[in-house]
């Protein structure tokens, strides 16, 4: 009688190769509860006992039982890569590398000229406004009065385009 002990067999995931490994290795660790199992169920005469049959045949199976234990030492190995490459701690430098070339390519005068850089575009809602594109005369070493003073002769010419 094995209605004492309980237990579940693991389902498999779609992406994890680890749910598999489990699946198999709780086969293999119930191994002889499931066999029971199923010969109690098969010993019934119900529909559970149809049902039972060919799980019971599948587990006995002479190759089912040496597959098993090769996906599970193949597996095994697996889990172990798998563990280590899912490590969050292993991406800790790449992270760090990342946010240091953000924070390089990022930075408040490059933002600020990025900016600037965009109201040179038509469609901006603040078009060739020279408050701000202060940040973009100084990296152009532009007269920023001159810059002024033509800013004012185009924008009349563009509204008439």
């Amino acid at each position: 009688n094995c209605s004492s002990s309980a237990t579940t067999i693991k389902k498999w995931a779609e992406t994890k190769w680890d749910s598999r490994w489990t699946s198999i290795n709780s086969i293999i660790q119930n191994y002889k509860v499931l066999i029971k199992s199923l010969e109690e169920l098969e010993d019934e005469g119900t529909k559970r006992s149809t049902d039972a049959r060919g799980p019971l045949l599948a587990l006995t199976e002479p190759l089912f039982v040496v597959t098993i234990f090769i996906l599970d030492c193949l597996l095994d190995k697996i889990k172990i890569l798998s563990d280590q490459l899912n490590n969050i701690f292993s991406f800790y430098p790449i992270i760090n590398s990342i946010l240091l070339e953000m924070k390089d390519r990022f930075s408040k005068t490059n933002m600020e000229i990025l900016c600037s850089i965009s109201l040179l575009s038509p469609d901006s809602p603040t078009f060739l406004e020279i408050e701000a594109l202060k940040a973009f005369c100084v990296m152009l070493q532009c007269d920023i009065h001159l810059l002024n003073n033509e800013i004012q002769v185009l924008k009349p010419m563009l509204k008439q385009v």
